[in-house]
């Protein structure tokens, strides 16, 4: 929404009606740090262009909703607006990079075919309050499409069961037959834990959030098929998610006797973690011990020795995920799983174990 060089109130006002006549709200408004976020006013401001609704009939104030849009705006609402909606746990500047790379392709193929990406967060760590709080949404927002985007437990289950129109954006829950584009990190999983026993490797590990998504526990999935095949044990490091954790964990497991000789780190935030950890006592990449991680964020360019990584293409995915989006938000059948293969880019940090090194 764009304010007007009118006073700011009824500039406010205006766009807010616009939306209203779209058909973005057909019955409840969003709240007041929503919308004073999104039309970049103070609350005061904000406060008149309500009063000013209200005023003209528009909205009206109902106990427990807030500001509703009054009936007979509802039922001349025009046909639904041209909007997809991008739903997720976090602010976009939590996000890591490779994350906010595919979003920024999405939105330009939103532009070009004519649609507005709408970005909600609802953050949350009680899942009765995010339950209220997506109803709540729910009942604001009527977009095209939703794209759900870090999915916490619970939201896709919710969203199938409503039959409200969404993909998601990565893996789906057990359980959820949603339409969805991801990365296939099962076949990552396999493909580090072959590339470590192609070197000869026998001490293998992976390092593991205790809750961990659907998609990362895939890659652990592939990443232990594979050396359960060849007759071993891979080690899983389960953390909390928290750098602290992962370095009281590695710093007793890299104390024992029978430690890995490489580990695979999905997350690469956390790469930098095992880097320091391994400083600290004194044990050298790969020479000591290998380490591969996943998706290439920019500052592993910056690491000596280079890690070994997995790389993917965020403009195709953005574009098969918006082409799923577009089918859905008109109706359209099309193909309701996407599976993207990652590719891996070689580093200096992998290498045969310390017993078969040659001196």
């Amino acid at each position: 929404m764009r304010l007007t060089r009118e006073s700011l109130g009824q500039s406010a006002a205006a766009a807010i009606a616009a939306e209203i006549a779209r058909g973005r709200w057909p019955r409840v408004l969003p709240g007041e740090l929503q919308l004073s976020t999104e039309l970049q006013v103070s609350r005061s401001t904000l406060r008149q262009a309500l009063a000013q609704l209200r005023a003209e009939g528009m909205i009206k104030t109902v106990n427990g909703y807030g500001s509703v849009v009054a009936r007979k705006d509802r039922t001349a609402v025009a046909p639904p607006s041209r909007t997809l909606g991008l739903l997720q746990p976090t602010g976009l500047d939590q996000l890591k990079p490779y994350q906010l790379l595919w979003i920024d392709h999405f939105r330009s193929h939103c532009t070009a075919a004519g649609y507005e990406l709408i970005v909600h967060e609802v953050r949350s760590e009680s899942a009765s309050k995010r339950a209220r709080l997506y109803g709540r949404l729910l009942e604001q927002n009527q977009h095209r499409c939703w794209i759900l985007n870090l999915s916490p437990a619970g939201l896709q289950s919710r969203f199938q069961s409503l039959g409200v129109p969404c993909v998601v954006a990565g893996t789906c829950d057990e359980g959820v037959s949603l339409p969805f584009v991801a990365l296939d990190n099962r076949a990552l999983g396999i493909h580090a834990a072959g590339l470590l026993l192609a070197k000869g490797h026998r001490k293998i590990a992976v390092l593991a959030e205790k809750h961990q998504t659907a998609a990362w526990e895939n890659c652990t999935r592939g990443f232990l098929e594979v050396g359960r095949q060849q007759g071993l044990d891979p080690e899983v490091l389960r953390h909390e998610p928290n750098a602290e954790s992962v370095g009281r964990l590695l710093g007793r497991v890299l104390r024992s006797a029978q430690r890995p000789t490489a580990i695979l780190v999905p997350n690469p935030f956390y790469y930098l973690t095992v880097v320091s950890v391994l400083g600290s006592l004194g044990l050298r990449i790969p020479a000591d011990i290998s380490l591969l991680t996943t998706y290439g964020d920019p500052f592993l360019g910056y690491l000596l020795p280079s890690p070994g990584h997995y790389d993917y293409r965020p403009a195709a995915y953005a574009r098969r995920l918006f082409a799923l989006a577009e089918a859905l938000a008109v109706g359209r059948t099309a193909r309701t799983d996407v599976l993207l293969e990652p590719t891996y880019i070689a580093g200096k940090s992998l290498a045969a174990p310390p017993s078969l090194s040659i001196a």
